[in-house]
């Protein structure tokens, strides 16, 4: 599945009502800096511990929505696509639903 920068914000914009702001904001900063280590992206959210991001990142890995390639130190976060795409689905077919 090839998809555009356009695309991929426009989707991670959209990422569902599931997510906290910070969670979206995380997924945002790690799409732009996939070699980011924990610690450079909490220095981007200085109002949150190490802790705090670590426990927002282990939900986006829970959720499916986000997944570590490689070590700490050299590896990248990859943006599950396909998992954001399916919770999109899900919310319009529910929001359907309830109309």
């Amino acid at each position: 599945m090839k998809t555009t920068k356009k695309t991929t914000k426009k989707t991670t914009k959209k990422t569902t009502k599931k997510t906290s702001s910070i969670q979206d904001e995380i997924i945002n900063y790690l799409q732009k800096n996939p070699y980011a280590t924990v610690k450079e992206v909490q220095m981007q959210f200085k109002s949150m511990t190490i802790d705090g991001i670590q426990y927002n990142i282990n939900r986006l890995k829970s959720m499916g929505l986000l997944k570590r390639i490689g070590p700490d130190k050299g590896g990248y976060w990859q943006i599950i696509l396909w998992s954001i795409f399916l919770v999109i689905m899900w919310n319009w077919i529910v929001g359907k639903r309830e109309k």
